[in-house]
């Protein structure tokens, strides 16, 4: 299981690092895994309701990522 920051969380009023190369999808994640040695179970990016500094509600994104290894 792998989980992160979606970089749709770039576009929202949450403070985030100016680095996009931190934030993926799953199915980055999921292209840099050998595809013959592991099988995608969930692939996904969950809202969830997160505050501002400033006490604003905004929708975040965690990507989330599970596998199963085949071999």
């Amino acid at each position: 299981m792998i989980i992160g920051h979606h970089p749709s969380d770039l576009d929202t009023a949450m403070p985030r690092p100016p680095e996009p190369d931190i934030f993926f999808t799953a199915d980055d994640l999921i292209d840099d895994l050998p595809a013959h040695a592991w099988k995608p179970v969930t692939r996904t990016a969950r809202p969830r309701t997160a505050t501002t500094p400033d006490g604003r509600q905004v929708t975040i994104h965690d990507t989330v990522l599970t596998a199963q290894r085949t071999q």
